[in-house]
């Protein structure tokens, strides 16, 4: 894990969450995660992932080709410094309110022109409160039973690209043990 001055606060709370739903795994559980929320939504803005995908505009009386590739510019907007303060530096908390350490996942799910993870408009993803939702239990789930620590000598993870999709390179090794919970 990059950021391993995380796991232990979002261990806290997963552990709090849990115990107040009596250690049942449920949706209710995300009531009282906002780390977590927040945590996601700055991963999802840092690592914006990005796809391709076919499109005839016949809106515009233009149409391209078939198999002509298109994508929101949503890196760019996520790393806008008029959108986000500080923008290269990721900061886990960046979405909870320095008041209440509220996070709301409205914040991670709503379609903006600051935040283009799932698209916009008519044609924004129609399963991103499912998927949002199926990622963080299994990052809790994860981080629940291991610890995690990237095997490297400077500290950050290699990048590959493929095409315009972004990943850690795949022989990124890590240290994983069973957690001291």
């Amino acid at each position: 894990m990059k950021t391993p001055e995380y796991l232990a606060p979002l261990r806290e709370e997963l552990a709090a969450a849990l115990k107040q739903a009596d250690n049942a795994w449920s949706f209710d559980i995300f009531k009282h995660t906002p780390k977590l929320e927040s945590f996601t939504k700055e991963c999802l803005r840092v690592f914006t992932p990005s796809g391709k995908k076919p499109l005839q505009l016949r809106s515009t009386g233009r149409t391209l080709s078939p198999g002509t590739k298109f994508s929101l510019p949503a890196q760019q907007a996520h790393l806008d410094p008029d959108n986000y303060p500080n923008p290269n530096i990721f900061d886990g908390y960046r979405f909870c309110d320095p008041q209440s350490g509220a996070c709301d996942i409205r914040g991670t799910i709503t379609p903006s022109a600051k935040w283009l993870i799932f698209g916009i408009g008519t044609s924004a993803c129609p399963a991103r409160l499912l998927a949002t939702r199926i990622s963080q239990t299994l990052f809790f789930k994860v981080l629940r039973k291991y610890d995690l620590r990237l095997k490297l000598d400077n500290g950050q993870p290699e990048v590959v690209y493929a095409a315009t999709n972004m990943f850690v390179n795949f022989n990124t090794q890590m240290y994983v043990k069973s957690a001291s919970i």
